[in-house]
């Protein structure tokens, strides 16, 4: 949010000074469009889809993204099907970054641990977006994710 009352401050300033110095103007414009493009395709990497195993058979996680966020922490998204015949309480993601190389071997270079309270309904899924804190990694190849249910608890009653 603060970003985007930042972008309109500096949006506003670039049009007043349009009116006494336009090249200056255009030209700070231009740099910012440029960084703001080279930003997209930098983030690009964070949003491949994730290898997902679970230990826990009735939780199921799918159609995960991973963002870069604020102080080294990733915001990951994604749903949390439950597969149980009772209500999925809390949850534990164990989430592991691995940096891809172009010869195709990947090392892990950030481990770290999501923890939430879910509450789906026995028979349905919802969709969740959690942060993780990998201990500021960050690939320096193609970034692939492998995430694990390592707890799912089931708590009273089915609807």
């Amino acid at each position: 949010m603060l970003a985007w009352v930042a972008l309109a401050v500096i949006a506003g300033a670039l049009v007043a000074a349009s009116y006494r110095r336009p090249k200056f103007a255009f030209g700070v414009a231009g740099g910012l469009l440029a960084a703001l493009l080279g930003y997209v395709a930098w983030d690009e990497f964070g949003r491949r889809p994730a290898a997902v195993e679970s230990p826990v058979p009735w939780a199921e996680v799918s159609h995960l993204e991973f963002a870069p966020g604020y102080g080294g922490n990733y915001r990951m998204r994604g749903r949390l099907a439950n597969r149980s015949g009772r209500r999925l309480g809390d949850v534990r993601l164990r989430v592991v970054m691995l940096d891809c190389g172009g010869g195709g071997e990947c090392v892990a270079v950030g481990e770290g641990e999501a923890r939430f309270y879910a509450n789906v309904p026995a028979g349905q899924a919802r969709d969740f977006v959690q942060t993780v804190y990998l201990g500021g990694a960050r690939a320096r190849g193609r970034a692939e994710w492998r995430v694990t249910v390592t707890a799912a608890g089931a708590g009273r009653g089915g609807g």
